[in-house]
């Protein structure tokens, strides 16, 4: 895993998934597709862009990217993935001037129940863990990860 920062930061979107992609599998992230503003502001929306990322970045890599929504275990504790795996968390976000902006979702590269990379320049606190998409091989015999 090699940290890659996200190119667009607003409170309308951001590439911070695509960053968190880059980040896993160690490719610059101007190969990784990049959402629309629509599709990082609608729910629905954002699943299209997953499918476009699926098609058209990750397929040729061999992988798969699936969502895991977080689980809550007897109402107490989320199960975390515990290889790499692009978490989505609920931020409490923040504007550049550090003003409380209410929540938002965000992406980060987690590591079983660690945080191993934030993407975003701006930090802010997790307050809540939404779901997780984890690459799989679709053949372990064709994955090839890294572009060089």
């Amino acid at each position: 895993m090699i940290p890659v920062m996200q190119s667009n930061i607003s409170t309308h979107g951001g590439d911070c998934f695509a960053a968190c992609v880059a980040s896993i599998l160690e490719s610059p992230l101007t190969l990784v597709p990049k959402p629309s503003v629509r599709e990082t502001q609608h729910y629905d929306a954002f699943w299209y862009y997953v499918r476009k990322v699926n098609r058209h970045f990750l397929k040729k890599r061999g992988l798969y990217c699936a969502w895991l929504p977080a689980l809550n275990l007897n109402d107490r504790e989320v199960y975390f993935p515990e290889g790499l795996h692009v978490a989505v968390v609920q931020v409490e976000a923040m504007t550049l001037d550090g003003n409380r902006a209410g929540t938002a979702a965000h992406c980060v590269v987690g590591q079983g129940k660690k945080v191993i990379h934030n993407p975003s320049p701006v930090q802010c606190r997790i307050v809540g863990y939404l779901g997780f998409y984890l690459l799989l091989p679709i053949d372990p015999n064709t994955v090839r990860v890294i572009d060089r």
